[in-house]
């Protein structure tokens, strides 16, 4: 029902396969039939998404074993995907409405990152997206670039870190195109310390002037 009433993203798998988003109930529904969906709960949790091997003759999963897949490389392709809250976002934040609770007693920092806002959560040590909290940046997403500089690899179009197999890719390649930035772990970390000490002082002005009231 509430995937009926709401409009769902769509993403291509490969070309020529788009499938709606819906991540609330963790499916991706073949746009061409309805009746043809996927389980994203069968597709392998890697830290930073899923990956899977589609059948582009029968539009979902397949689901023999890896190696004879990997025989007909035309018709069995590997699929790499973000977790779908992140193309959901409707759909992530009625999810986080059910399992985000333990997370919201955390001590949280706002703090700016390519133009979005990321809540720093001090006890889980991470990023979270403000608006989007399954929109994470946490240790599985920090490299060393070929300079010996340890940061994350962030995906300007996306507005999330870059995915494993896609850096790994770059790398091979030795360039990385022009929405791929690579944000420093010792800048990032600076404005942690300054929205730190901005929310201190703020709280020690409201403890004086609540002082001088009394």
């Amino acid at each position: 029902m509430e995937r009926e009433i709401r409009k769902l993203p769509v993403i291509s798998l490969v070309e020529g396969a788009d499938f709606h988003v819906d991540a609330l109930n963790q499916q991706l529904i073949d746009t061409t039939d309805h009746n043809n969906i996927i389980d994203v709960r069968r597709m392998h949790h890697r830290e930073d998404g899923l990956e899977c091997i589609y059948d582009t003759a029968a539009r979902n999963l397949y689901s023999g074993r890896l190696d004879s897949a990997m025989v007909n490389q035309n018709r069995y392709l590997k699929i790499h995907l973000h977790r779908l809250e992140i193309y959901d976002r409707e759909g992530a934040k009625i999810l986080w409405e059910y399992e985000g609770e333990p997370f919201m007693k955390s001590k949280m920092i706002e703090v700016e990152i390519e133009g979005i806002k990321f809540l720093y959560d001090q006890d889980y040590r991470l990023f979270r997206e403000k608006d989007n909290p399954y929109n994470v940046l946490n240790r599985p997403n920090m490299w060393f670039n070929r300079d010996g500089e340890y940061g994350c690899y962030f995906d300007r179009k996306m507005g999330c870190a870059s995915m494993y197999h896609e850096v790994l890719k770059f790398q091979r390649e030795g360039t990385f195109p022009p929405h791929i930035a690579f944000l420093k772990m010792p800048e990032i970390i600076d404005k942690v310390h300054k929205a730190l000490n901005t929310a201190y002082y703020r709280m020690k002005v409201t403890r004086t002037k609540s002082r001088r009231i009394r």
